[in-house]
Order: structure tokens, then sequence, then C-alpha cells
């Protein structure tokens, strides 16, 4: 938590630098995670609820352009199942980074009180924390079938099979509004797909190659 302090303090530093041409904000975006996967035997459980909050930071070329940063505390899950003919296994992933998108963001002129904008980039961070549970069946020639409960377990412990990967990186593409409060203080609101270039496991023994991919509905305030 004191990385993440040290990067909000600097960017409110820099406002006194850039005047009018800088902005900073907050903003929270909930969302819907899911698992992309070419694995062999291994298929994606459906979507997860996940939520991310921080700071926005906007450093303007023009008034239509701008380029568009900060940092986020990222909470993302996921769940798959890894089966064959002798082994079913099922994994429900959380995972949480901390992310810094690096986007230029493009507004169109005010029509009204409002601002429409586009956005993309990438998005980069590393892992600071997760866990897992799931059960394993394991089917034998007899019959007599096992299965047994993985309670919840952190990452980080290298003898366990599974293990997070330490960074992470994506393409993020948003688009959205601002609806100008007073000044130079606005509200916006928009959606971004947040689609994962790394792994977000380890390579170890067996374990799969997944992406968490996401869909975020953008909530937040511009100073």
């Amino acid at each position: 938590m004191k990385k993440i302090y040290s990067l909000i303090c600097l960017l409110i530093i820099a406002q006194v630098g850039f005047a009018q041409k800088f902005h900073f904000g907050l903003k929270a975006s909930p969302g819907l995670y899911w698992i992309a996967t070419d694995a062999s035997y291994t298929e994606s459980n459906g979507g997860n609820m996940g939520f991310n909050y921080g700071a926005i930071a906007e450093f303007g070329f023009t008034d239509n352009y701008a380029f568009a940063t900060g940092v986020d505390v990222s909470n993302k899950a996921g769940s798959y199942t890894y089966k064959t003919p002798t082994l079913s296994n099922n994994i429900d992933l959380n995972l949480q980074y901390l992310e810094v998108p690096l986007t230029i963001k493009m507004k169109t002129n005010e029509v009204g009180y409002f601002k429409y904008y586009g956005q993309f980039g990438l998005t980069v961070g590393f892992n600071l924390s997760g866990s897992y549970t799931g059960d394993v069946k394991t089917v034998t020639a007899s019959g007599k079938d096992t299965t047994y409960i993985i309670s919840k377990t952190q990452f980080g412990n290298d003898s366990k099979s599974i293990d997070a990967s330490l960074f992470r990186a994506g393409l993020l593409i948003g688009a959205g509004l601002e609806y100008n409060l007073a000044g130079s203080t606005s509200l916006l609101a928009g959606i971004s797909w947040d689609n994962a270039f790394l792994d977000a496991l380890e390579t170890k023994n067996n374990t799969p190659k997944i992406k968490l991919k996401g869909l975020l509905l953008n909530v937040g305030i511009l100073f």
C-alpha cells in the first residue's frame, strides 16, 4: 500500500506544473472477467466478477488529445476445468494486481455539458497477491473415483503446482462520456475491454496456459 500512496502523491504534485493541461481523478471499475485458453484439455467455466479502483492522471496535448495513465489496484477472478481421461481438476482463481494504464485518450468538443471519448493503449502491472480453490477428481479403471477439495490456498508457495505469474500486460480499449459539473471538474462513465497478452499462471507441471480477460464499467471524477 505504501507504493500506491507514493504514486498518488506524485500525481498530485505533478498537477501544479501542468496547470490546465493536467487532470487528476479517481475511479472505480466493477467488471466481468473470464479465462481464455487454447490449451489441450482446458476450458473456461464462465464469467466471474472483479473490481478495480485507483487514481487517474491525464496530460493534455490539446483540448482533444491526452495521455491518460494512473495507478489501479485490480482484483480479477476466473475459473477453469482441466480434464483428461483420468483427471478432472476445477480451479477458481482470485488475483490482485497493481497496474498502470498507458493510453491515448481522444475527446470530442463539448456538446452541451458532455464530452465523448475513445481510449486505447496498454496496461502493465505485477501481481500483488492471490489465491485459488477447487476440487480434483481422479478417475480409475476400477471405477473407484476419488475426489478431494482444494481449500483456499495462497499463491507464492513454490511447493504448489499452481502459482501466479508476476507480470501482466494487456490491450486496453475503452469509450465513454464526461459530464461537466463546474470548471474543470467532470464526472465520467464508460466501458473498457481488458485483453491480456501474458499467461496468468506460471508454467509448472501440468498448469495450463490461460489468460484473464475482462469487460469493465468505469465510473469516476476528474478535477
